[in-house]
């Protein structure tokens, strides 16, 4: 497993999206330009089946500013929407291989997105922003 290339292989398939205004990276940043779509923390279960394989989640985090109130959430639900254009479901899953094909491009067997996890306030480098934690799930 090659965290790094699973990592900037989920970036990648946001940032191909092309969803307009989104900034991407495949690493936490010290100053989000936002809206910002970033990879921020792996959860490994290392050992799974007979110490070949391992369980991997991945929290990605969105934070969008704080336009106002409404705007701030308005965007934040439209990249939450499902079989849109700026669907960050559908950009990440859109680097699962074909059928019988490994997903971002050979990193991994195959990925999904299991859940975004309750929309809150946070504080990042100082700035507070509205946000949210999409967990990827990936099949080594």
């Amino acid at each position: 497993m090659d965290l790094q290339a699973i990592c900037a292989g989920i970036a990648d398939a946001v940032a191909n999206r092309n969803i307009p205004g989104l900034t991407v990276s495949h690493y936490v940043p010290d100053a989000p330009v936002e809206p910002h779509f970033f990879i921020a923390e792996p959860s490994i279960d290392y050992d799974r089946t007979f110490g070949k394989t391992a369980d991997l989640e991945i929290v990605c985090r969105l934070l969008v500013g704080r336009q106002d109130d409404e705007a701030s959430q308005r965007l934040l639900r439209k990249y939450l929407s499902i079989g849109t254009a700026e669907s960050i479901k559908d950009a990440i899953e859109s680097g699962r291989g074909g059928p019988g094909q490994p997903a971002l491009n050979g990193a991994c067997d195959d990925l999904w997105v299991r859940r975004a996890e309750r929309p809150r306030w946070y504080d990042h480098a100082g700035k507070l922003y509205l946000g949210v934690d999409i967990v990827v799930r990936v099949v080594e």
